[in-house]
């Protein structure tokens, strides 16, 4: 059972010390229990500590706050909103962005090297194995059965958008609201998650993406001679502030929440304007597709693979050009190595993973990326259903000299750049 703090609290602090979940916070003099954490102390002590410690009996059993919530007006502005077009947006897409997004997509698969007992890093060789770029998150408080999932890579981007509209993004920052993440993530049309849910994992994204730190060691690159950056945060969290509203027993209720976020120090190398034209340093930008987002949330669980390789693909691809990518290379990212070795001596789960790659193309084939399969090396006689019955002519003596001839044809993939809903 969870528990709530009403109005009785006098304020004596009691409570916040002795909670073993950390559920109890206090903000501007008021007191909050996260009911998503508060376990009635159950596996710690024998009866709830909050209730037995109070002398003023405030902690009382959680019940839901009736009725809707009132609007939150952010006590700190907020930066402009992302996505004004309604499609896409700019976005910072350098390297450093790109391994970070993949750390993050692919954290349960990668090859990462453990440091101590309590963090875990994963480098990355540039400039032909002369520099490298290392990324480490600190594993405290998280849990280890699930301790990254896709969806932490949307927030990702949704930083990099917010950190490519700003000047001089090393020494500034940037101001966003839960209502606001909602929107681009396409959750303020779900009906199924509780606003409390909603706040409880932004909250733990969020704090996850601030544990990234990342160094790098650059080599010389062009007119942009070497440079390092010592171990710094990838994403720095200034500011959260919670945002509270009353019910009747005078108990509050968390209704909203502000972040304020500083890119980096790898921003003044990656994300400078006046430094590029300097020939000092890099500025490198894309575009984020709004639809991108919402197609990770949405499908993150049933196509996790296919998710994988929309976040993989939007650095790699680019509009108007085409790139043969192996199948072997597409099943890495989608699955990793392990799994694709156990497929290579298993048959029965090589078959299955066969079924799950083919599903995860016809989803990305849904999104927009278009797959043309290589005539010589993957004939048509291997290829998914889908895209054979996609090639299919109207007309019904074309569509029969079709299939006469579908047996000729081949195993590259051919992957086009991002068309139709995603604009790019």
């Amino acid at each position: 059972m969870a528990y709530q703090i009403s109005g009785n609290c006098i304020g004596c602090n009691a409570c916040v010390d002795s909670c073993p979940t950390k559920a109890i916070v206090v903000q501007d003099g008021e007191y909050w229990i996260n009911p998503l954490l508060c376990n009635d102390c159950e596996g710690f002590f024998p009866e709830p500590q909050c209730v037995s410690l109070c002398p003023g009996s405030a902690p009382q059993p959680y019940e839901a706050m009736k009725g809707r919530n009132r609007t939150v007006t952010a006590r700190i502005r907020s930066s402009p909103p992302l996505f004004l077009n309604g499609h896409s947006q700019a976005f910072a897409s350098s390297i450093v962005v790109w391994e970070a997004c993949n750390f993050l997509s692919q954290f349960q698969s990668l090859n990462l090297q453990k440091q101590g007992d309590n963090q875990v890093c994963y480098q990355k060789s540039v400039g032909h194995n002369q520099g490298s770029l290392t990324l480490t998150l600190c594993l405290d408080g998280i849990p280890q059965s699930a301790p990254i999932d896709v969806r932490t890579a949307c927030l990702h981007l949704i930083f990099a958008a917010y950190a490519a509209g700003l000047d001089s993004p090393w020494k500034e920052s940037f101001v966003f609201t839960d209502s606001q993440l909602e929107s681009y993530l396409g959750w303020d049309k779900r009906k199924d998650l509780s606003k409390m849910t909603r706040l409880h994992l932004f909250m733990t994204w969020i704090e996850q993406l601030c544990r990234i730190q990342v160094s790098i060691d650059w080599p010389d690159q062009g007119r942009v001679k070497g440079f390092s950056v010592p171990a710094g945060p990838l994403w720095r969290l200034l500011k959260m502030h919670r945002h509270f509203q009353k019910d009747e027993q005078g108990c509050n209720h968390l209704v909203g929440l502000t972040w304020a976020i500083q890119p980096g120090e790898w921003t003044r190398y990656f994300l400078n304007r006046q430094g590029c034209r300097q020939g000092q340093a890099f500025y490198q930008y894309s575009s984020l597709p709004l639809s991108l987002l919402q197609a990770v949330m949405s499908h993150w669980q049933h196509h996790e693979g296919a998710m994988r390789l929309l976040l993989w693909l939007l650095f790699k691809v680019r509009m108007g050009r085409q790139q043969r990518l192996t199948v072997p290379t597409l099943m890495r990212v989608a699955y990793g190595e392990e799994r694709l070795q156990e497929a290579y001596l298993n048959l029965q789960e090589r078959k299955r993973l066969v079924r799950t790659f083919e599903s995860d193309l016809e989803v990305l084939n849904h999104y927009g990326l278009k797959p043309e399969f290589d005539p010589l090396t993957y004939p048509s006689s291997i290829q998914p259903l889908w895209a054979r019955l996609e090639a299919v002519p109207e007309d019904a003596d074309e569509a029969l000299n079709f299939w006469i001839e579908d047996a000729n044809n081949g195993g590259l993939l051919t992957a086009a750049g991002p068309r139709g809903k995603w604009g790019l």
